[in-house]
């Protein structure tokens, strides 16, 4: 079916309701191919690398329509338990890097540490970077026909016929 024909006979509410599925859809493709391409990264952290899967999540825009998928670490979203079972942003840090750190006071469990010392720095694996060229292409190719998929679901389910 044309993809015209099937948006006229859609209302505003119903439009939207088509986009945001196609785009969810759309979204949940490009999330796992940046999944993909985490798991070719060798990134050597201690604790839990279960977590890493479900810490790649794509974001549907809730007004302009559109979406990203993403790493940042929120209210528990995007979180990586490590040994000590805290919640550390992992994965954000793994994608942008880190710089050098060197704290300036100890902390209170290490008692002989004194002044400054080097903390360490983690680089950038760029996974999601990397991605983004497929994740274009398979969005170019594959967003109409999920738009017209998703279009024809909605008709049906509305009851209006398909023309």
């Amino acid at each position: 079916y044309p993809l015209g024909q099937l948006i006229k006979q859609l209302t505003p509410a119903q439009l939207r309701k088509v986009m945001r599925s196609a785009y969810g859809a759309e979204a949940r493709k490009a999330a796992k191919i940046a999944r993909a391409k985490l798991a070719t990264k060798d990134i050597h952290v201690k604790g839990l690398q279960s977590d890493w899967e479900k810490g790649i999540r794509p974001l549907v825009y809730s007004r302009n329509g559109g979406f990203m998928v993403t790493v940042k670490g929120i209210k528990g979203k995007s979180m990586h338990v490590t040994r000590r079972l805290w919640q550390k942003p992992v994965l954000m840090w793994a994608e942008d890097g880190t710089k050098r750190r060197h704290p300036s006071r100890p902390s209170t469990w290490k008692k002989g540490r004194k002044g400054k010392h080097y903390a360490g720095k983690m680089p950038a694996y760029h996974f999601i970077a990397d991605s983004e060229a497929e994740i274009r292409a398979l969005v170019e190719s594959d967003l109409n026909s999920e738009l017209e998929k998703k279009a024809e679901r909605i008709i049906r389910k509305c009851g209006l016929t398909l023309t």
